[in-house]
């Protein structure tokens, strides 16, 4: 997991519109100073669905899955202050995923399905 101290990284994605052409990396969320991301190093499966990109130099604190696993476990109230953050960190970015839905893409599909049930 890491915490951002100085910077701006955009946690990208990679799409691919058309299956023989190579992949495009498209941004879906800006980390900015004080936030944190590689957060699935906390929850399983621990795999990583965004890669990160600096936009500008940044500075990042690195704190290794295993020996913050381990920590919380012997700090269970640490543990559930972490894993509190952790929960509002992923509900503010479900949060956002769904307005950036509604708000593009998920407008004109909701709008053709509305079309079709008439």
């Amino acid at each position: 997991m890491y915490i951002l101290t100085e910077g701006r990284v955009a946690l990208e994605m990679e799409l691919r519109p058309v299956a023989d052409r190579p992949a495009i990396p498209t941004a879906v969320e800006v980390v900015t100073k004080g936030e944190c991301f590689g957060w699935s190093a906390l929850v399983e499966p621990y795999v990583y669905t965004l890669s990160a990109r600096c936009m500008t130099n940044c500075t990042v604190l690195a704190i290794k899955g295993d020996m913050l696993h381990r920590t919380m476990a012997d700090n269970p109230r640490l543990g559930y202050e972490v894993m509190k953050k952790l929960t509002q960190l992923i509900s503010f970015r479900l949060t956002y995923t769904r307005l950036r839905l509604t708000t593009g893409l998920g407008l004109v599909l909701l709008g053709k399905e509305l079309q079709v049930a008439k």
